[in-house]
Order: C-alpha cells, then structure tokens, then sequence
C-alpha cells in the first residue's frame, strides 16, 4: 500500500459496495490534510445500477450518513468508527454527480460569548466528555 494520499479521485466500478469500501480503505490513510472525491455518484438514484431516491444502500446515503459525522461532537454515537470521522472529517459537499470529502486538523468546538464585557472565547467544549454529559449525551 503507497500512501499517504493528498488526492484520491474514486471514478471505478460505480457499485455502492465498492465506493463504500474504496472509502472506507482509503480515507483514513490519506495525508491529514487531503480531498477525497467519488465520481458519478448519480448511480445512486439510476434503477439500472440498483439506486433510487433515498434508497438506504446508495453511496449517496452512505454520504449523508458521513456528512452527519462532521457535527458528531454534538450528539452521541457509540460507533468509534463515527468518533475517528468526527476528528478528521472536515467536511462534504455534494455536487451534480460527486461527493467531495475533505480531510483536515479539527479545532475543538468553543463557544464564543458576545456582552458587555466584549468578545470572549468560553472553553466549554475542550473536554468533549464533559460536553455530552452536560448535555446527557452519554
């Protein structure tokens, strides 16, 4: 295996199964500031390729199931899997026919509080067990 990667441009089979698994692979060895993009991803909603609106098996599902894992700080999952994302997974966009999935550094999330006293940063969130069980997300 080579790697780590900066760019993967997954343009292949156009199975789900195998888009899943090219990401799932891929994904956690690239560089940690890195762009991942699934082509064609239109297959998601084609009949001739097993897809269709909101089908649950699509690739496009599978997206929106990652894109969840960007705000995951924020409620609780138990799947570690979906803790790792949390970290690394910058963001994903969705375009005509591609999944955009960028990888890069996290900072912890803050509040900031506006008053009287002008702008200050509030470290509430520092400790991210702390947040979900002010929160009972644990």
């Amino acid at each position: 295996m080579h790697g780590p990667f900066d760019i993967v441009i997954d343009d292949g089979s156009h199975v789900f199964e195998h888009q899943i698994a090219s990401f799932d692979t891929l994904f956690p060895r690239m560089s940690p500031t890195a762009v991942y993009i699934v082509e064609d991803t239109h297959t998601s909603y084609l009949p001739d390729f097993e897809g269709g609106i909101r089908k649950p098996d699509t690739f496009i599902e599978y997206g929106k199931h990652v894109l969840d894992q960007v705000n995951a700080p924020f409620f609780a999952d138990p799947n570690s899997r979906a803790e790792w994302l949390a970290e690394h997974l910058y963001s994903v966009s969705f375009y005509d026919s591609m999944v955009v999935f960028e990888k890069r550094p996290k900072a912890a999330p803050f509040v900031l509080a506006i008053g009287a006293e002008g702008h200050r940063q509030v470290p509430v969130f520092q400790d991210l067990a702390f947040f979900r069980r002010k929160r009972s997300l644990l």
